[in-house]
C-alpha cells in the first residue's frame, strides 16, 4: 500500500512468497525512498542492487544481439534508476543532496530545475550557481554550497556525429554493406578514475556510457558500444551502420538516431536525430 501511495507499480500480495515479488518490492521501495520493515531486507536490497547491474548489462547484450532498440533503452533507463534510487519520472535534480520535492518545486517555479543547465552554470560560474540555488531553492548557504559542489563534479558531455559517405564493402557480395559513422564525445571536469555520484547505491560506482545508433520508431538497433571516461576526456567511437537494400550512402539511408546514454545518471543523456538528413541534438 505504501508503494502504491508513493506512485509505484501495483503488486499482488498473494505472490509474497515468490522471490521475484520480494525483489520487485525492494526495488520500488529503493526508488521511492521508503523504509524497509526489517534489517534483513536492507541487506537483501544491497545484494540485489549489486547483482542487478550485471544482469541488466547481460540483458543489454542479448537485446543488442537481436537488434532490439527499445529493450536496450529501457535497460539503460533502469540502470539509471537503480544507481540513483529514483523513478525515471522524478525530476533529475532530486539526485542532488538536500534537494527534496519541495526544493525541486521551488527550482522548477523559477525555471532552474534543468540538470544539464545547472551543471553548466556550476562549472562556469560557481558563485552564480550558489546564488541561484539559494535564491530559487530556498536553501541555506551550507546546503546550497553542497548542491553546487556536486553539480560542479557531474559530467557535462558533448557529442558530435560525422558520417562517412563511402560505403564499407567486404569481399563477399553476400555480406551486408555498412556505412561508417564516427561519434566524438567529450566530458568536462575530467578526473582520471573518478567515481560516479550515486549516494543511494550501496557500492562505489564508476561512470559508464553507451553510444547507441538505431531507429526508435521501428525498434531497430543498428550499433552499440560502451565507453568510459576513466582514462581520458575525449573519446572517438566508430560505428558500422548496416545498409538495407537500395541504400548506398548517407544521402539515401533511412533516418536514424544516435544516443549517448549514461548508465548511472538521469537527465544527462544526449541524442542526435534525423541523421542521414538534418541532425538535431537534444
Amino acid at each position: 500500500e505504501e508503494i502504491m501511495e508513493a506512485g509505484g507499480w501495483e503488486v499482488d500480495a498473494r505472490e509474497s512468497d515468490d522471490p521475484h515479488f520480494k525483489v520487485n518490492v525492494m526495488f520500488q521501495a529503493h526508488f521511492s525512498h521508503l523504509p524497509l520493515p526489517i534489517s534483513d531486507y536492507v541487506l537483501d536490497t544491497k545484494s540485489a542492487l549489486d547483482q542487478s547491474v550485471r544482469i541488466l548489462q547481460a540483458m543489454i547484450d542479448v537485446a543488442a544481439e537481436e537488434g532490439w532498440l527499445t529493450p536496450v533503452l529501457n535497460c539503460t533507463m533502469l540502470l539509471q534508476m537503480l544507481s540513483q534510487g529514483m523513478w525515471n519520472t522524478d525530476s533529475p535534480i532530486l539526485c542532488l543532496p538536500h534537494v527534496n520535492e519541495t526544493v525541486a518545486e521551488k527550482l522548477a517555479a523559477s525555471k532552474n530545475d534543468h540538470l544539464p543547465k545547472l551543471v553548466t552554470l556550476a562549472q562556469s560560474d560557481f558563485s552564480q550557481a550558489l546564488h541561484t540555488i539559494k535564491r530559487s531553492g530556498g536553501l541555506a548557504h551550507k546546503k546550497a554550497a553542497a548542491v553546487a559542489k556536486v553539480l560542479s563534479s557531474l559530467p557535462q558531455v558533448t557529442m558530435d556525429v560525422s558520417i562517412q559517405d563511402r560505403v564499407l564493402r567486404k569481399n563477399s557480395p553476400a555480406e551486408i554493406s555498412k556505412l561508417g559513422v564516427t561519434v566524438a564525445v567529450a566530458r568536462s571536469k575530467f578526473k582520471r578514475n573518478a567515481n560516479a555520484f550515486c549516494p543511494r547505491f550501496p557500492k562505489v560506482k564508476q561512470e559508464g556510457w553507451y553510444v547507441i545508433a538505431g531507429r526508435k520508431d521501428a525498434n531497430e538497433l543498428l550499433a552499440l558500444k560502451r565507453l568510459t571516461f576513466q582514462k581520458k576526456a575525449n573519446l572517438s567511437v566508430k560505428l558500422d551502420i548496416p545498409l538495407s537494400e537500395g541504400e548506398t550512402s548517407s544521402h539515401n539511408i533511412k533516418p536514424f538516431e544516435v544516443y549517448l546514454i549514461s548508465d548511472c545518471y538521469l537527465g544527462l543523456d544526449k541524442k542526435k536525430q534525423n541523421l542521414g538528413g538534418q541532425s538535431q541534438e537534444k
